[in-house]
């Protein structure tokens, strides 16, 4: 990567600063920063639950057949 870099910053319940960065940071960028502790941002998101969503077909099932119906009426056209 050039030109910016992706880093989240948070400070936990010691008031110590952690850096979650996309790839690794070298020795040399690790001393660069104020930060203590470095970890990548994958490391982060693994924290929170990610719940399943569901798509449209679900949601609103009577208008998901009623949009197909017509889009296979235009095929035929």
């Amino acid at each position: 990567m050039t030109g910016q870099e992706l880093l989240l910053r948070i400070k936990d319940d010691a008031g110590e600063w952690h850096a979650f960065t996309q790839y690794n940071l070298g020795a040399e960028q690790e001393n660069e920063r104020p930060e203590k502790h470095f970890h990548l941002l994958s490391e982060l998101v693994e924290c929170f639950h990610i719940p399943a969503v569901p798509d449209v077909a679900q949601c609103h099932p009577a208008e998901f057949a009623e949009y197909q119906r017509r889009l296979r009426a235009l095929e035929r056209a």
